[in-house]
Protein backbone atom coordinates (compact mmCIF):
# COMPACT_ATOMS: atom_id res chain seq x y z
CA UNK A 1 0.00 0.00 0.00
CA UNK A 2 2.60 2.55 0.92
CA UNK A 3 4.71 1.28 -1.99
CA UNK A 4 1.64 2.76 -4.56
CA UNK A 5 1.10 5.64 -2.74
CA UNK A 6 5.18 6.44 -3.40
CA UNK A 7 4.67 5.48 -6.91
CA UNK A 8 1.67 8.02 -7.28
CA UNK A 9 3.18 10.83 -5.56
CA UNK A 10 6.10 10.31 -7.73
CA UNK A 11 4.56 10.14 -11.01
CA UNK A 12 1.99 13.54 -9.36
CA UNK A 13 5.50 14.75 -8.97
CA UNK A 14 6.76 14.20 -12.71
CA UNK A 15 3.98 15.32 -13.66
CA UNK A 16 4.04 19.23 -12.11
CA UNK A 17 7.17 19.25 -12.86
CA UNK A 18 6.42 18.85 -17.05
CA UNK A 19 3.88 21.17 -16.56
CA UNK A 20 6.29 23.76 -15.06
CA UNK A 21 8.89 23.04 -17.87
CA UNK A 22 6.27 23.91 -20.29
CA UNK A 23 5.06 27.28 -18.39
CA UNK A 24 8.84 28.29 -18.30
CA UNK A 25 9.56 27.44 -21.38
CA UNK A 26 6.40 29.63 -22.62
CA UNK A 27 7.41 32.28 -19.92
CA UNK A 28 10.99 32.76 -21.60
CA UNK A 29 9.14 32.98 -24.78
CA UNK A 30 6.87 35.52 -23.99
CA UNK A 31 9.82 37.92 -22.50
CA UNK A 32 11.51 37.47 -25.49
CA UNK A 33 8.81 38.09 -27.50
CA UNK A 34 7.68 41.27 -25.28
CA UNK A 35 11.79 42.20 -25.22
CA UNK A 36 11.72 42.31 -29.36
CA UNK A 37 8.34 44.44 -29.14
CA UNK A 38 9.59 46.84 -27.11
CA UNK A 39 13.20 47.48 -28.82
CA UNK A 40 11.22 47.78 -31.98
CA UNK A 41 8.97 50.60 -30.29
CA UNK A 42 11.92 51.82 -29.07
CA UNK A 43 13.41 52.23 -32.49
CA UNK A 44 10.01 53.54 -34.23
CA UNK A 45 9.66 56.60 -31.33
CA UNK A 46 13.38 57.57 -32.05
CA UNK A 47 12.37 57.71 -35.62
CA UNK A 48 9.20 59.76 -35.10
CA UNK A 49 11.04 62.37 -32.64
CA UNK A 50 13.46 62.67 -35.59
CA UNK A 51 11.18 62.89 -38.47
CA UNK A 52 9.41 65.59 -36.44
CA UNK A 53 12.79 67.35 -35.48
CA UNK A 54 13.52 67.34 -39.57
CA UNK A 55 9.98 68.86 -39.92
CA UNK A 56 10.27 71.35 -36.96
CA UNK A 57 13.56 72.59 -38.62
CA UNK A 58 12.24 72.38 -42.35
CA UNK A 59 8.79 74.05 -42.08
CA UNK A 60 9.91 76.48 -38.98
CA UNK A 61 7.22 75.47 -36.88
CA UNK A 62 7.54 74.96 -32.99
CA UNK A 63 5.55 71.55 -32.07
CA UNK A 64 4.62 71.44 -28.39
CA UNK A 65 3.18 68.01 -27.20
CA UNK A 66 -0.35 68.88 -25.13
CA UNK A 67 -0.07 66.01 -22.97
CA UNK A 68 2.57 64.03 -21.38
CA UNK A 69 0.66 61.07 -22.38
CA UNK A 70 -0.99 62.63 -25.62
CA UNK A 71 0.49 62.10 -28.85
CA UNK A 72 -1.87 65.14 -30.44
CA UNK A 73 1.14 68.51 -31.45
CA UNK A 74 -0.07 71.96 -31.20
CA UNK A 75 1.59 74.08 -34.14
CA UNK A 76 2.85 77.08 -33.35
CA UNK A 77 3.76 79.16 -36.76
CA UNK A 78 6.48 81.01 -37.22
CA UNK A 79 5.19 84.18 -39.03
CA UNK A 80 8.43 85.67 -39.34
CA UNK A 81 8.83 83.29 -42.98
CA UNK A 82 6.33 82.48 -45.29
CA UNK A 83 5.76 78.76 -45.56
CA UNK A 84 7.06 76.42 -47.20
CA UNK A 85 5.67 75.11 -50.61
CA UNK A 86 4.00 71.95 -49.94
CA UNK A 87 4.01 68.84 -52.68
CA UNK A 88 2.48 65.68 -52.26
CA UNK A 89 4.02 62.29 -53.45
CA UNK A 90 1.74 59.22 -54.07
CA UNK A 91 3.23 56.26 -54.35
Amino acid sequence: MIRLLKDKLRAERDEWARKEKILEQELLRVCREKSEINKELTAVNDDNKNLLDKLQVLSGLHLQPLGSRSITLKFIADTSRPPPPCTVHRG
